[in-house]
């Protein structure tokens, strides 16, 4: 709701909205946990060190 109120959209934009919300929110998440490994093992590698 706040994208389509930030853009102007009308209210009919609603379901589609949500629909490839839904669609691209799965994606989204796995990026993410990936992301964040990726990032932890580069850390790690640079540092040489290894987080408890």
């Amino acid at each position: 709701m706040l994208f389509i109120s930030a853009y102007g959209f009308p209210p009919e934009a609603l379901p589609p909205t949500i629909i490839i919300g839904t669609l691209i929110d799965p994606v989204a998440t796995l990026l993410n946990a990936t992301g964040d490994t990726v990032g932890a093992m580069l850390i790690q590698k640079f540092t040489g060190k290894l987080s408890t």
